[in-house]
Parts: structure tokens; C-alpha cells; sequence
């Protein structure tokens, strides 16, 4: 049997992107060989797969070549060494461990969350008999409303109880619908904990949390649906709430007064008149009163005004001619309308900061730390003092030098310029021949012999080096300085 060749999708990293669509179908893990710079990503917690792309938990580098293997059958990806069951049980033996110790939680979580289930359609099966319940008692009062006044007020009553049942069914359907999507929930979060190795704790964690919440608006759904019944097919006499009676207590009060029959031609009194006729066994009430209310002046029969309603409270202002509060005018009056250079926004050199470009600062008077030619006349050369408290002299401080001597005297130097760079420093000692001097190495005497200095007074040395301190050439000395 021949094996499809898997499609092959390459991509370039670029140091932040983690997504990559994939545009061939990917079927599963075992379906798909991963690798950068052609190394094999087995460690399946690096990446994902999500809406048929794969996602990287850190972002390939901007040198990495991505290569995307997508195969239609397992076989395909053999001979390319593809990863087994086994390499993934290995690479997630941690999460594989959690996923065993918390498997009867895990199972558990998984069974209340088809229960769940289960129950949510039956709440929303009896939510929906509920809601037919309420409409035949709607219909019963709508019925029962063409007796006698005291009838209609009754037939009112069943018709404010049987609406009060829809509603209370209508919540039943909703808590019903919700306790359906948590129960969805719960068994997704649970199907997403047993298949992800390395996510299995927190999707665990997750299908628990969910099939609590699913449990919850099972129980609450079915109080609801409880409820509805209640207000639908409760017993006459028999309150649903305190004073609150069913619709079929006011139906059947109002059977009871119409006495079980239909009633033609009925004059209850001499300030009201109601008559009827039958039609294919329907009463029909004559009252153009009510008639016209009920079906002819549906627009606004009780003549609300938008004073009674609140409506002269509203702003009818349109959003662009809106007033702004004192705040946000004192705010914007503050800001700066225009940046002006040299008034209230400061000159660079002289020269303006507005507008595009590049402002270069030089200063025309001084030297760059690099590079510049000096042209013209030195006048003056200052030179730094330093005042030796230890024996080294660090040439980086200073290049004027002063010490006075009280014992014996080991001189050091440090941070010289490099080769081809020239060191030169003048030394001042004080009673430098009362104690033994040794001199730092590489001094070049004249003649080869160190001066005699003098042993109470001051004297006056001078060096310099051009091979980064190797050798020290002696300028002069001058000794015994008054």
C-alpha cells in the first residue's frame, strides 16, 4: 500500500512570533512532525496546537528554520522518524504521573458532567411543558374573562398568575440553557485534562470547577422548573407564595362563577352591558370598550407622556455639541497650544529643535574625544598635583607627583599609556635621602647610578617613557631646592 508523502510547510523564525497557521489539516499530535534547524522537537510542553496552527511557548530565533510535517495517516510519518506513543508517554512521564494519582477525580469530574448534562435536558424538557401549561391556563382566564365583572377580575387574576408562570418558566429555560452550556464546560475542561499530559492538573483542576458550577444550575434550573409548576397547576386554595395563587385557582374560581357553562345575551347590570353570540362554540364579548383596547388602540391606550416616563430627563443633545465639565475645560485651557523655539520650548546652539532631521551639537571650541587636528599656538599645558599618601604613583591621577619620605621606601607605577604613547610625570620629595628609596624598575640613570638626595629638604625629579612604561628616561634632577 503506498503512503502519502506528509505536506511539508517551512517557515522562518523571527525572535517573537509564537503562531503559525498551518494550512494543511492537522489530525492530531501523532499526525504532525515538528523541527528546528533540523532537530526533532519532541518535548511536546514547548508547543501547541490550536485552530489547526501550532504555537510555540518561547518564540523561534531569528536564525531558526522551522519545518512542519503534516501527514493523512501515522504510517507517512515513519519513515521520517516520527514520534510514537511511547516518546510522548516519555517526554510527559511528570504530567502522566499527576494525571494517574488524580485519575478517580478526574473520572468522577467526567461522569457529573454528563449527569450534568442529562440533567439540563431534563430541566429543559419540563421547563418546556411548563411554559405549555402556563399558556393553556392563559388561554382558561382568557376564557373565563367573559363572565361577570367579578369574573373578569378573576380571570385578570388567573391571567397576571399564568403570565407570572411563563416568566418563572421562561427563567426555568434559562437556568436550563445554562446549566447546559456549564455542563458543555465541565466536559470539555474534563476531555482537556485527560488528553493534555502536561496540562493535566490545572484541566483537572479546571473540569472540576466546571462540573461544580454545571451541578449548580442543574439544581437551580429545576427549583425553577419546580416553581413554574407551581404557578401553572397548583390546587385552588392552595398559595404559591403568601396571598399568590396559581393559575388554575383563578380558573377555576372563575368556572365557578360563570357556573361551568357559557352565557349568551348576559346583562349583569344597567351601567355595564356585555352581550354575546356563538360562533363554532367561542365567546365573544360585545364591550367596544375593552374590545378597542385590546386590539384597535395597541399605539398608547393609557396616553403616556414622556413627563410621566422621565423623559425630560434625558440629554438629547447629539455627542459633537455635548458640554464638557468645568474640569476638563480648566484642563484643556492649560495646555500649550503651540511649541515655539526659543520662547517656550529652549534652542539647541542656537538653532531650533522643530521639525524633522538630525541636530548634530558640536562644540567648534573643543577637541572630540577622537580624532580633530589642533592647529595654532599652546599656551599653556595644566598640570594635575597629587599628593602621595601610599608609594604608588598612578600616572591616570595626576602628572605632578609629592611626597615626603620618613622611612624606608618602595616607589610603583601604574596605568602608563601604551606603547607609542608618551608618560611623562615630575616627582617632588622631601627629605628623600633620610631613608632608603627603591626605585620603580626600569629607571635609566645618568651615568647608571641613582642621585644622592638630599636628607633634610627638597628635590626635584623628572621622567618620561615611550614604551608604555618599560623604560623610564630621568628629565633632570634638581636637588636640594630652596
Amino acid at each position: 500500500m503506498a503512503i502519502d508523502t506528509p505536506a511539508r510547510h517551512i517557515y522562518s523564525g523571527d525572535g517573537s512570533t509564537r503562531v503559525y497557521p498551518i494550512p494543511t489539516y492537522i489530525q492530531g499530535d501523532d499526525y504532525i512532525r515538528i523541527e528546528i534547524n533540523g532537530v526533532h522537537q519532541v518535548d511536546r510542553s514547548k508547543w501547541d496546537i490550536v485552530n489547526n496552527s501550532i504555537i510555540f511557548v518561547t518564540a523561534p530565533i531569528t536564525t531558526a528554520t522551522i519545518d512542519v510535517q503534516v501527514a493523512t495517516s501515522v504510517e507517512a510519518l515513519t519513515e521520517l522518524g516520527s514520534v510514537t506513543n511511547v516518546d510522548i508517554v516519555a517526554a510527559n512521564i511528570v504530567g502522566i504521573s499527576g494525571i494517574a494519582s488524580n485519575l478517580d477525580e478526574i473520572l468522577l469530574t467526567n461522569d457529573n458532567a454528563i449527569i450534568a448534562t442529562t440533567k439540563a435536558s431534563e430541566a429543559l424538557a419540563s421547563a418546556t411543558i411548563a411554559t405549555t401549561k402556563a399558556s393553556e391556563a392563559l388561554a382558561s382566564a382568557t376564557s373565563a374573562s367573559a363572565s361577570e365583572t367579578i369574573s373578569i377580575n378573576k380571570a385578570g387574576e388567573a391571567s397576571t398568575s399564568a403570565s407570572t408562570a411563563t416568566t418563572k418558566a421562561s427563567e426555568a429555560v434559562a437556568s436550563a440553557i445554562t446549566a447546559s452550556t456549564k455542563a458543555s464546560e465541565a466536559l470539555a475542561s474534563a476531555t482537556s485534562a485527560s488528553s493534555s499530559a502536561t496540562t493535566a492538573s490545572s484541566g483537572a483542576t479546571t473540569a472540576t470547577t466546571k462540573s461544580n458550577e454545571a451541578s449548580t444550575s442543574a439544581i437551580n434550573a429545576l427549583a425553577s422548573e419546580n416553581k413554574a409548576k407551581k404557578w401553572a397547576d397548583e390546587s385552588e386554595d392552595v398559595p404559591v407564595e403568601s396571598g399568590l395563587y396559581s393559575a388554575k385557582h383563578w380558573a377555576a374560581k372563575a368556572a365557578e362563577i360563570v357556573g361551568g357553562g357559557l352565557i349568551d345575551d348576559v346583562s349583569p347590570s344597567t351601567s355595564t352591558v356585555f352581550s354575546s353570540t356563538r360562533s363554532n362554540n367561542t365567546y365573544e364579548p360585545k364591550n367596544n370598550n375593552i374590545q378597542g383596547h385590546i386590539s384597535n388602540n395597541t399605539t398608547n391606550p393609557h396616553n403616556v407622556t414622556k413627563s410621566q416616563v422621565g423623559l425630560s430627563n434625558v440629554d438629547n443633545t447629539s455627542d459633537a455639541n455635548k458640554p464638557i465639565s468645568t474640569a476638563t475645560t480648566t484642563a484643556l485651557a492649560g495646555k500649550q497650544d503651540t511649541l515655539v523655539s526659543g520662547t517656550n520650548i529652549k534652542t539647541i546652539n542656537g538653532g531650533s529643535i522643530l521639525g524633522s532631521g538630525n541636530i548634530s551639537i558640536v562644540d567648534s571650541t573643543k577637541l572630540p574625544l577622537s580624532g580633530g587636528t589642533m592647529t595654532g599656538a599652546i599656551t599653556a599645558i595644566r598640570e594635575t598635583k597629587v599628593a602621595m599618601a601610599a608609594n604608588n604613583i598612578d600616572l591616570a591621577t595626576g602628572n605632578l607627583f609629592t611626597k615626603t619620605i620618613s622611612g624606608v621606601t618602595t616607589l610603583t607605577i601604574s596605568n602608563a599609556l601604551a606603547d607609542g604613547n608618551v608618560n611623562s610625570f615630575v616627582l617632588e620629595l622631601t627629605n628623600g635621602g633620610s631613608a632608603v628609596i627603591t626605585w620603580f624598575s626600569g629607571v635609566k640613570w645618568a651615568g647608571g647610578i641613582a642621585p644622592t638626595l638630599t636628607a633634610s629638604g627638597k628635590d626635584i625629579l623628572g621622567f618620561y617613557s615611550h614604551d608604555g612604561g618599560t623604560t623610564w628616561n630621568i628629565l633632570g634632577v634638581n636637588k636640594d631646592v630652596k
